[in-house]
């Protein structure tokens, strides 16, 4: 409504400057009859548009919808969407529009012609500003709305009235001087650069109502349908409905009887067979559907020893194979019903057959190592097995070998096909060998029993030769009887090894004298000697009994030591080269002493050896064929040759004994000989060397 009577005034304007423009050229009285004919016409007009404006703004209030309202606000966005520099710009149009009528004063001080003239254009003015006092009768909502659109129109107002200076400056031109002629166009060129500017922003804002505009059109003419179009409709409608009623019968009818051709080949709707929906399915079509299942089947053989194999159903051809009397389901079907058994369920069960290709199955079981007499294996009874310190005698759990019926074993692979099983345990059926003695047989766990008893025998020798269930489980065995078997020979045999190890009379060993030599030494009366005889019937008792004992060997000679030298460390050295005497007591030098041994000649030299005191004896005589000697102190160790006191020699030590030696037996002064026989014991090993 607004935009509207901002159309018809620029109407007006335009109008009255044409007529300027004539008054001008004819400079006579016709030029105020038009425009007082003008100003006339431009009250009624305008009395006009405020009344229609009126009528339709009521009609507009009665006849409201949400959706011209929403045309409204989005006409009423647009107008108040202008940028805080439309509004500087329309200052600045007020500033110029001032500027105008400041220069409009000063031409009013011109001739009386340009006077009379000015008094014409007061006058259009007058009409046009009581023009504008009938727009301010409106509603006051209008009037708020036109006062916000006179706010955006005073550049557009700016812009008349500098098209109407710009024709009264076309007159003053006739009559000024050059130089304010001057001025006025260069003021008029900057107005014409800001008119300019304002009206290419009035083009736009007008082309934002217009597109309002037509938005309210719309929607009037969608509320203005008349209720004979409505009419018209409902009996366009009643026609349809009977058109698409006759065409849904004859459509209804083609449906049925086609279903009824159609189903005289095919199973109804919801039938199902053998748990298979066959619905709407020919007889080719159902087998296919149940032989979809096979497709995944397979079958695993397991057989002996974890060999496995899977059989599936391509690779023998399983398949189903229906019954006949599916040609008679089909045919008994009620066709002429078919629309029932949309909702009606129908159930068969028909005989079915598993078939398969009995080439293929041979060729994949052909592949089967259980199946392959070459590589059968077989069964072995359980038995006691080999002695081990761990764990003893323990029984070798029996075997029962891969052997088995090569020709029921296929036969029980195609059975379990057509039954279609997921597994088939060749074991489990019965078809492979089995030993006979089994790990839990009673005389088995007997005969276990009596090994074990005898190989715990254990004898633990000192100096650290062992026997036990490692060597005696050689020597036993059980017989048919059950009986234990033992072997002497075994046992012999053992104890020469124990007299190897211990032995060492009439052996040579290495002995380290005082002065750091090393010397071999011969002992042909002392040392260490295995009762043999006596140790093997003691180790028969020990095995026998199934004792365990810590013990010697049975020694028929015996040494000091079994451990390192059989002299030990306490000992005495005789250095006959040396004529020197040494006693050590746990390795440490406790007494030494000069001596005369032998002589060397007329078979009186001391022998060299290894011995041991064989006793000691106070004030002894000592005789030989040519001599008596008595002595207080006696130690013999070689038969009649000892360690002994001499009295009778002033000197001991240097080369005495070679001239004026003993008869082969150890010479000593009376002290050592004394402090020697006070600290000596039996069997006292005693070294002799040169």
């Amino acid at each position: 409504m607004e935009e509207k009577d901002l159309e018809v005034d620029g109407k007006s304007g335009v109008s009255e400057e044409d007529s300027k423009k004539s008054t001008d050229e004819t400079m006579g009285k016709d030029v105020k009859e038009t425009d007082n004919k003008n100003q006339d016409n431009g009250k009624k007009n305008t009395n006009d548009e405020v009344k229609s404006e009126d009528i339709k703004k009521e009609e507009s209030e009665k006849s409201k919808s949400p959706k011209k309202e929403e045309v409204v606000k989005a006409k009423e966005d647009t107008d108040k969407k202008e940028s805080p520099e439309e509004g500087e710009k329309k200052e600045e149009g007020g500033k110029k529009e001032e500027a105008a009528t400041a220069k409009e004063d000063t031409d009013k001080k011109e001739s009386p012609k340009e006077g009379e003239k000015k008094e014409e254009g007061g006058k259009k003015e007058e009409a046009v500003k009581a023009k504008e006092d009938t727009d301010k009768k409106e509603s006051p909502k209008e009037g708020e709305k036109k006062e916000e659109g006179g706010k955006k129109n005073k550049g557009k107002k700016a812009s008349k009235k500098d098209k109407k200076k710009k024709a009264k400056e076309g007159r003053d031109k006739k009559e000024d001087p050059k130089e304010e002629d001057k001025k006025e166009n260069l003021k008029e060129d900057e107005k014409k650069e800001e008119s300019n500017k304002e009206e290419s922003k009035e083009e736009e804002k007008s082309k934002l109502k217009e597109e309002a505009n037509k938005n309210l059109e719309s929607v009037a003419l969608e509320e203005s349908i008349s209720e004979e179009d409505v009419k018209n409709k409902k009996k366009k409608s009643k026609w349809i409905r009977i058109y698409a009623a006759s065409i849904l019968v004859l459509g209804l009818a083609i449906v049925y009887f086609g279903g009824v051709h159609y189903f005289k080949r095919r199973f109804l709707p919801n039938t199902v067979i053998n748990y298979t929906n066959a619905g709407f399915s020919t007889i080719d079509e159902l087998d296919k559907k149940l032989q979809e299942p096979l497709r995944d089947y397979s079958l695993e053989v397991v057989a002996r020893e974890g060999e496995r194999h899977i059989i599936r159903a391509r690779d023998v051809d399983l398949h189903y194979k229906l019954d006949k009397s599916i040609d008679t389901v089909l045919a008994t079907q009620e066709v002429y019903k078919w629309p029932m058994y949309l909702f009606k369920k129908n159930t068969y069960k028909v005989p079915v057959t598993v078939e398969m290709d009995n080439y293929k199955l041979d060729y994949v079981l052909s592949n089967y190592n259980c199946l392959t007499e070459s590589s059968f294996k077989e069964a072995r009874d359980a038995y006691i097995a080999s002695y081990s310190n761990a764990e003893g005698y323990v029984i070798e759990k029996e075997y029962d070998g891969t052997r088995l019926d090569v020709d029921k074993a296929k036969e029980t692979i195609k059975s379990s096909l057509t039954a279609l099983k997921i597994i088939d345990d060749l074991d489990a059926d019965g078809l492979y060998d089995f030993a006979k003695i089994k790990e839990d047989d009673a005389h088995l766990l007997s005969a276990q029993d009596i090994l074990n008893k005898h190989a715990a025998t254990v004898i633990n020798y000192v100096g650290g030769a062992v026997l036990n269930g490692e060597r005696i489980s050689q020597w036993i065995g059980i017989d048919n009887e059950g009986n234990l078997i033992l072997d002497e020979g075994g046992i012999r045999a053992f104890v020469d090894e124990l007299a190897e190890k211990y032995d060492t009379l009439g052996k040579t060993r290495v002995f380290k004298t005082t002065d750091g030599r090393e010397v071999e030494i011969l002992a042909k009366k002392y040392g260490w000697q295995v009762d043999k005889e006596g140790e093997f019937q003691a180790i028969k008792a020990s095995i026998l009994a199934g004792e365990q004992v810590d013990r010697e060997p049975l020694f028929s000679s015996r040494a000091v030591s079994l451990e390192g030298n059989d002299f030990g460390n306490t000992y005495v050295e005789i250095d006959l080269g040396n004529q020197k005497l040494y006693y050590y007591v746990d390795g440490q030098l406790t007494l030494s002493s000069d001596i005369v041994s032998g002589a060397l000649w007329g078979g009186r030299k001391t022998p060299p050896g290894l011995y041991k005191v064989n006793y000691k004896a106070r004030n002894v005589v000592l005789r030989g064929p040519d001599y008596a000697a008595p002595v207080r102190y006696w130690m013999p160790f070689n038969g009649g040759i000892g360690m002994h006191d001499a009295n009778w020699r002033s000197s001991f030590g240097g080369g005495i004994y070679k001239s004026g030696g003993s008869h082969g037996c150890i010479n000593m002064p009376s002290s050592s000989a004394k402090a020697l026989y006070d600290i000596i014991n039996k069997d006292c090993p005693v070294i002799c060397y040169y």
